[in-house]
């Protein structure tokens, strides 16, 4: 097995034995994409000096060089020695020495074999150097020109394979292939109106309605553009498959469906004129937050704020708008102070499912917008799954469609309670997926099921549910790859495989599509501890607890808390978090972090009380349960968790 190198998304890179090999410089990584990008061709000094240097007198352009080339050299050793090698007028990559992904994409889609546009897309994770930060104007026109060519090559290639699914009439391979496009280029006609089609086709106009305001509102925000008149044509046949309104019983589109969320502008209570802007701009940020989410469509802002000039009731603006729930709210202002209150309402029956209440400062208005946003769409994204499950759950098995079995399985996920309910979770998804193989939401949650199960100690066959959790969520993300939940189903698969530095990748990767997802910041902290950085962990930990206070799984985010306190000699803090975690869910792998940081406070006796419950919950498959819980990178990590349970005289066999 080679190293390997990805300069799509986030830069990674990874040695043979799947370590992290750390390339700290900004311009030592930009060094690194220009020679991959030559794939294997020599670049000149003076090239690589004129991009990186452009600021600089020659002599000290090439001197930076020789240094940077130095330093590139050392960092990438641990992948393979040689592959950075440079002479008197140029410098190469070995690509044969090792796995680069665009370069791999390159070769792949020069092939022009049209089976092969789904393997080239998997390695399109993202924007090409997602994260570089190099001023350098030349490098900048370089990155830019870059940039544009893999975009353009992966909506091509998304393209192809949206219009094979269209000629195979493969619903399922429609939509993944034209969200693929959407995540590429949102302002894709072509994909949208296979979308709307799609959904049309189905009997779920509001849905195909949404695709269509989402590219309506952000051709007119952004470039000032209406949809082409092709895509107005088919909204407007969309719209003429509706329902009468006079039916016996309206049904909504979005309830015979996904569910549909729809965002009314916050009112103002102070009577103050001037808050409209600020309400319409929270409304616009909580509709980009949401739908971040993808797993619900979110109605367009213009929807919302014609609902909210009607004096009806709201299960009837739910109804008319095609919408299952609504978000709406206040805005009072006094001095410098700013108060939000919002609501999640269930558009048919206007009960109030959340509600919740903000107090800012009224300083930068762009980061107060953004601040409420993430924090009101990462706190009701739970309740939306909690209701869409249990509205699953109440309906006869034999009326299911591959939604409501994904739907059945994630309110069993979501119980984290007994060996019943993960395998019952499981059990779900395997039928969803039996449905609809291009499912991507039953991958993620299958995968997620099968890790928790073993989490939780209750798999019998740890390694078997590891391989599966690897393929379901490699599965979701080929399938969706911007979906944050599957790449923080990724992270959990990796984690399971013992590749903490790969996991951290994908957790990275998960906040970068969705900055509200409380998870991601959970797995972001989880992964710094496994590969031995807990200092970094405590912040994004701290934040999920803030971003999601009402979460199902809080005691999760605060194991892992007690055990970054733990591993920075921090054990009365490690207790602390490690006991509200286990007030919330007796669980063993809690109990271990417990334990772990009594032993070190040598506080014996009263860990002697607490080892007959902890050997209540003992796992089902100890060895595979114990070499899951200590995959750190580093085996002093290992060996620094052990030594406070060994202090108290458990010791598990690993």
């Amino acid at each position: 097995m080679r190293g390997t190198i990805r300069l799509f998304g986030d830069f990674a890179a990874l040695s043979a034995d799947r370590m992290d090999v750390d390339v700290p410089g900004q311009k030592e990584r930009a060094l690194l994409a220009i020679l991959a990008t030559a794939a294997g061709s020599p670049v000149t000094r003076d090239r690589l000096a004129g991009l990186l240097w452009s600021d600089r007198a020659d002599p000290q352009a090439r001197d930076s060089l020789k240094h940077a080339l130095a330093s590139l050299k050392r960092s990438l050793n641990p992948l393979d020695p040689d592959v950075i090698a440079w002479d008197r007028t140029s410098a190469w990559m070995a690509v044969d020495r090792v796995e680069v992904d665009t370069v791999a994409y390159d070769r792949i889609l020069r092939e022009h074999l049209p089976e092969r546009d789904f393997l080239a897309l998997s390695l399109y994770r993202g924007d090409f150097l997602a994260g570089i930060r190099v001023a350098d104007a030349a490098f900048q026109e370089w990155l830019l020109v870059e940039r544009a060519r893999h975009a353009n090559s992966a909506e091509d290639a998304a393209l192809r394979c949206l219009q094979r699914a269209v000629d195979n009439e493969d619903p399922s391979t429609i939509v993944s292939c034209a969200e693929a496009v959407l995540a590429i280029n949102s302002f894709n006609e072509e994909a949208c109106r296979a979308l709307m089609r799609h959904w049309s086709s189905r009997g779920e106009t509001a849905r195909a309605l949404s695709v269509f305001h989402r590219l309506e509102d952000g051709l007119r925000r952004n470039i000032g553009a209406n949809p082409e008149v092709a895509t107005m044509e088919l909204a407007a046949t969309v719209r003429l498959t509706r329902a009468p309104a006079s039916t016996a019983e309206p049904v909504a589109p979005g309830l015979a469906g996904r569910p549909a969320v729809a965002v009314l502008p916050f009112q103002s209570e102070s009577g103050d004129p001037n808050l409209s802007h600020l309400s319409l701009g929270i409304a616009e940020d909580l509709i980009a937050s949401l739908a971040q989410y993808r797993w619900f469509p979110v109605l367009s802002r213009n929807a919302g704020v014609a609902a909210a000039n009607e004096s009806r009731p709201l299960p009837e603006i739910a109804n008319s708008l095609g919408a299952r729930y609504l978000l709406e709210g206040s805005i009072r202002l006094s001095g410098q102070r700013i108060r939000l209150n919002g609501r999640l309402l269930d558009g048919e029956t206007a009960e109030t499912l959340w509600a919740g209440r903000y107090d800012r400062d009224l300083t930068d208005i762009a980061d107060l917008q953004d601040e409420l946003a993430r924090r009101v769409a990462g706190a009701i994204e739970p309740e939306l799954l909690i209701g869409e499950s249990r509205r699953a759950r109440a309906r006869p098995p034999a009326t299911g469609d591959a939604y409501d079995f994904h739907m059945r399985g994630v309110w069993h996920h979501n119980q984290q309670d007994r060996a019943e309910d993960f395998a019952q979770a499981i059990v779900w998804q395997r039928r969803a997926i039996e449905i609809d193989p291009g499912f991507a939401r039953a991958h993620m949650v299958l995968a997620r099921s099968l890790y928790a199960r073993s989490l939780h100690g209750y798999s019998a066959d740890t390694h078997t549910d590891a391989a599966e959790c690897s393929t379901a969520a490699s599965r979701a993300v080929a399938l969706d790859s911007a979906d944050a939940y599957s790449h923080y189903a990724m992270c959990l698969a990796h984690l399971m495989d013992s590749r903490p530095a790969e996991a951290l990748a994908a957790a990275e990767r998960a906040i970068s599509i969705n900055p509200s997802l409380a998870l991601a910041y959970n797995a972001v902290g989880w992964s710094r501890i496994f590969v031995g950085r807990p200092t970094e962990a405590i912040e994004p930990l701290e934040f999920a607890i803030r971003l999601s206070p009402r979460d199902p799984l809080t005691y999760l985010f605060l194991s892992r808390l007690a055990l970054a306190h733990y591993h920075l000699g921090d054990y009365v803090s490690a207790l602390h978090f490690s006991e509200q975690a286990l007030s919330l869910r007796k669980r063993h792998f809690i109990g271990v972090i417990q334990l772990a940081a009594l032993g070190q406070l040598n506080r014996l006796d009263e860990a002697k009380g607490l080892i007959p419950a902890f050997v209540e919950f003992a796992p089902a498959d100890p060895n595979g349960y114990w070499k899951m819980l200590t995959n750190y990178r580093s085996s002093s990590d290992r060996e620094h968790l052990l030594d406070g349970l060994q202090r108290l005289g458990i010791a598990p066999e690993i």
